[in-house]
């Protein structure tokens, strides 16, 4: 009995023993991981691409004001690359050109949009939402905030949108007010804001009307 009695005290000695060393032993806390800086549209998108990716036939306007063909015209929003099978690989940055017309779609790139208390440091890219009969609606492209509209019409300057509900509605009302029906869809509320392409749409159709008033 004795014999059994030291074996078990000698298996729990060891035991013990173990259980002390393992709890001296330091903890592993892996190091923090350095993880770079990404690029957001990469993360949304995927692929390098974001909203603005367009990639087929289209033309590029030059800032010396000529426009030039290309059967294969790919832009990812930040960069215009023309592959033409024909031609050297041209790649231009936004900056380097002023319009682009590809997939029926048209962006411009503008100096000293309204609305800004001071011009921003480098010209902005837009796209054109609509552009008829001298009536054009453009939305600031890569603004990761509410959507930013701009409105022209003959002999009117771009003017910005202003994106309060009130805001938009008095705003809209003084360019559409010649037309009894748009006028009273925008002032009821049934077209507001992220309507403003069907609104500017309707109010051009009623200016081809013959007799039509106009601002």
């Amino acid at each position: 009995m004795r014999k059994y009695t030291l074996l078990l005290g000698v298996v729990a000695c060891l035991l013990m023993s173990r259980v002390g060393r393992a709890q001296g032993f330091p903890s592993y806390s892996p190091p923090p991981m350095n993880i770079s800086q990404m690029n957001m549209n990469h993360m949304y998108y995927g692929n390098n691409r974001n909203p603005n990716y367009r990639k087929g036939e289209g033309s590029y306007q030059l800032p010396d004001g000529s426009w030039h063909k290309s059967q294969k015209l790919v832009f990812d929003g930040q960069k215009l690359v023309v592959k033409d099978a024909d031609a050297d690989k041209l790649k231009l940055d936004f900056e380097a050109w002023r319009q682009l017309e590809v997939q029926r779609d048209t962006f411009l790139v503008m100096s000293n949009l309204p609305g800004r208390a001071q011009a921003a440091d480098k010209p902005e890219l837009v796209h054109s939402l609509l552009n008829q009969h001298g009536v054009r609606v453009l939305e600031l492209c890569a603004d990761y905030g509410k959507a930013r509209y701009f409105v022209s019409r003959p002999q009117v300057p771009l003017q910005l949108l202003p994106s309060g509900k009130a805001d938009f509605k008095t705003a809209m009302l003084a360019i559409v007010r010649d037309s009894p029906i748009l006028a009273q869809e925008v002032s009821s509320g049934k077209l507001g804001r992220n309507d403003v392409v069907q609104i500017m749409q309707e109010y051009v159709d009623f200016l081809k009307r013959p007799g039509a008033a106009r601002n």
